[in-house]
């Protein structure tokens, strides 16, 4: 998991061999579903799953849905018990930690929880691109950093830390790491939905729900700024102030999607719920 253009593509590709692993040039994001890529790695069959970020930008994607297939998948996953470890993918070149990013970073730990961050990968990438003492060093310090503020949670968890430098031996290092961890046994957002909770009430439920607020939130303040812009330079570059309000109104109306879909989620499992509820009572009543 990770950020669009934070390399999940493209590790997998290394791994694999698999020329249809498409691999973005630009922030565009390419992985549009959860995937898994079946490998051998040490003469043992390993599937590695690919999914998108939370930050995806494009309309048909929603962050609902998203964390909807995930939880789906691991739940199934789950029965198995073949789940070995999660990795998560950040830039080390992104100096700055911007408000997507941490977003992905809250959810991606809601999903796991703390009880399986022992199975944890942080994968920090574009190493290679790195020429110099100066600019490694510099690295050095923002994956420092990055880890003492933004993944703190992860480290007390005993997290493992790996730097990703874009060749095949650096990433079969991250995955004997992880393939040396037992199974994990407790996945977050699985147990709560086996104890009975809707996905909306889970952690990463309620994760999601409060960052959707934000944004909506956001885009409204923006809305609003914008609105006020426009009225001082109508004279000046309306055309330009009109795709900028346009594509915001876009983006608002997306997230407000997603947030109702999420609740609407919620409310469908416990109308379901309530329904079985009644048939059992009436069964015994009879």
């Amino acid at each position: 998991m990770g950020m669009t253009g934070t390399g999940k593509s493209s590790f997998i590709k290394l791994l694999t061999g698999d020329e249809g692993v498409k691999v973005g040039e630009t922030l565009e994001p390419e992985t549009s579903e959860i995937k898994s890529f079946l490998f051998f790695h040490n003469h043992q069959c390993v599937s590695l799953v690919d999914t998108p970020g939370f930050d995806d930008s494009r309309p048909n994607m929603s962050d609902s849905k998203l964390l909807d297939d995930i939880a789906e998948f691991l739940k199934r996953r789950h029965h198995t018990k073949a789940v070995h470890g999660f990795m998560y993918f950040h830039r080390i070149r992104d100096v700055r930690v911007g408000g997507a990013a941490t977003r992905n970073i809250r959810m991606f730990s809601s999903l796991c929880g703390p009880e399986a961050m022992k199975n944890v990968a942080i994968v920090t990438t574009r190493w290679d691109e790195l020429h110099g003492e100066q600019q490694l060093q510099a690295a050095g310090k923002t994956e420092k950093e990055l880890l003492g503020h933004h993944f703190e949670d992860f480290i007390d968890g005993q997290a493992q830390v790996h730097r990703h430098d874009n060749t095949l031996e650096s990433a079969q290092a991250v995955m004997s790491s992880l393939l040396r961890c037992p199974p994990i046994g407790d996945i977050r957002v699985v147990v709560e939905i086996l104890h009975g909770k809707t996905l909306p009430e889970t952690d990463a439920g309620l994760e999601l729900k409060e960052q959707l607020v934000q944004l909506v939130s956001h885009y409204e303040d923006e809305l609003k700024r914008l609105s006020i812009e426009f009225q001082a330079a109508i004279k000046f570059n309306k055309e330009a102030h009109e795709e900028e309000v346009a594509k915001l109104r876009m983006e608002l109306e997306k997230v407000k999607k997603d947030h109702e879909a999420l609740l609407g989620k919620a409310k469908r499992v416990r109308t379901k719920r309530r329904e079985v509820l009644f048939r059992v009572l009436t069964r015994r009543r009879a």
